[in-house]
C-alpha cells in the first residue's frame, strides 16, 4: 500500500506551488481582480466622503447651539468655557472621521507664538 505523502512535498515536475507563478499570470486568472480594485477603492472614497459630511453636520450642530445659547447666557466665561470643550470634541471627532486637516491646522494655532 502506498504512503501518503506528507503535505508541502514535492510532486517532481508536476509541482503544483504558486511561488514560482509571476504577478501577472495570477491577476490574469482571475478576471475579476481589476474590477474587484475599482470597487474597493471607490468604497473606500465614499467611505471618507460620508465621514466628512458626518463630521460637517456635527460642526453645524455645535455652530447652531452656540449661536443659541449664546445669546441666553449673562457672562463671557461660561460661552469661552463651552467654546473650549466644544473644540476638543471637533477634534477627538475629527481624529475618528478621519479628518486630520482640522487636527494640524488647530496644532498650527496652538503652537502659533512657539518658537521651534
Amino acid at each position: 500500500m502506498p504512503q501518503p505523502e506528507e503535505e508541502g512535498s514535492s510532486l517532481g515536475p508536476f509541482d503544483l506551488s504558486t511561488s514560482d507563478i509571476p504577478e501577472s499570470f495570477k491577476n490574469a486568472a482571475d478576471p475579476n481582480a481589476s474590477a474587484q480594485a475599482n470597487l474597493e477603492g471607490s468604497i473606500e472614497g465614499l467611505k471618507r466622503q460620508i465621514n466628512e459630511e458626518r463630521f460637517i453636520f456635527a460642526i453645524v450642530v455645535a455652530v447652531l447651539f452656540d449661536a443659541f445659547n449664546f445669546r441666553l447666557m449673562d457672562n463671557w466665561g461660561s460661552s469661552i468655557a463651552i467654546l473650549f470643550l466644544e473644540v476638543l470634541a471637533l477634534i477627538v471627532l475629527s481624529r475618528r472621521f478621519g479628518i486630520s486637516d482640522l487636527v494640524v491646522f488647530i496644532q498650527n494655532i496652538i503652537n502659533f507664538g512657539k518658537k521651534p
